[in-house]
């Protein structure tokens, strides 16, 4: 072999290398907890007003110490034109202690957060498999990435590493109480 044969193979070779090695391109998605992909079961209170105050044991409601209650401005009604929701991200939280309640989220993805507050015990699954919840660690890593989180809250749990197709998350309260303040999931985008 001549030695321009040779450099061109192992230029080739290089090229192909670098070529294989290059992640698509990704593209974050935030959903606050107010959003529709995120879909909770049982319900509670449809309306959370000081007048009509939360009761977290029937079920998931919202929950907002910032809100201004009387700037009729700052709330819309989702599509389907069920309950009131302040159109600001960020302070908004569905809470539960309602044993058995669920939040989910499907998307299509290699990889799912969700953010909020866990006290107490619950479980997580992505296509019904179990996985973890994130470790004290995990959430101490993940609060140095603001790109993840909706707004507030803490990592509750992750998976990455997933394919890129369509998957299911359910987080499910096993006891105590659990707010979610949204989810994060990441896309591949086409090039």
């Amino acid at each position: 072999m001549r030695t321009l044969d040779i450099v061109r193979v192992i230029v080739a070779v290089s090229q192909l290398a670098v070529a294989q090695t290059v992640a698509p391109p990704r593209q974050t998605v935030l959903v606050a907890s107010i959003e529709p992909p995120l879909s909770y079961l049982p319900t509670g209170n449809d309306t959370i007003t000081p007048d009509n105050p939360q009761n977290p044991q029937q079920g998931w409601n919202v929950s907002d110490t910032m809100l201004d209650w009387d700037d009729a401005s700052l709330w819309s009604t989702d599509l389907k034109g069920h309950y009131p929701f302040h159109t600001q991200r960020g302070n908004t939280l569905h809470t539960t202690s309602y044993s058995g309640a669920t939040v989910s989220l499907d998307w299509v993805g290699p990889e799912i957060y969700f953010w909020g507050y866990l006290r107490g015990n619950a479980t997580f699954t992505i296509d019904e498999q179990e996985m973890s919840l994130a470790s004290p660690e995990e959430r101490d890593r993940y609060d140095e990435h603001p790109e993840l989180s909706p707004g507030n809250g803490r990592l509750i749990a992750f998976a990455t590493g997933l394919p890129q197709t369509k998957h299911t998350a359910t987080l499910t309260l096993v006891s105590g109480s659990i707010d979610i303040a949204g989810a994060a999931y990441i896309q591949q985008t086409s090039p």
